[in-house]
């Protein structure tokens, strides 16, 4: 169970700069003429997308139908990844 959990934490660990990297590309701009970069940008869309994506759409339920100014699932994938992180953490010990 070790180094199943370490590799589950790891893999956490990345979903979060991954998601980290995700907030911070959307307060810059990027420039869509360098191929390199538009496809670290995909990437990084790709792997947070899929799990933001539900988080929002329950937000707005949550709201009824209601535009948020500020798209919290961000905050909401973090809390859901530490509190899988401390339970793989405990269940370590």
């Amino acid at each position: 169970m070790d180094l199943i959990g370490t590799i589950v934490i790891a893999a956490l660990r990345i979903l979060e700069y991954t998601l980290i990297a995700r907030i911070i590309m959307s307060w810059i701009p990027i420039p869509k003429d360098n191929q390199v970069v538009s496809q670290i940008v995909n990437v990084i869309y790709q792997i947070t997308e899929p799990l933001l994506a539900p988080i929002r759409r329950g937000i707005e339920k949550l709201l009824k139908g209601q535009s948020m100014m500020i798209d919290f699932s961000p905050i909401v994938v973090f809390l859901i990844i530490q509190f899988l992180k401390n339970m793989m953490l405990n269940s370590m010990r």
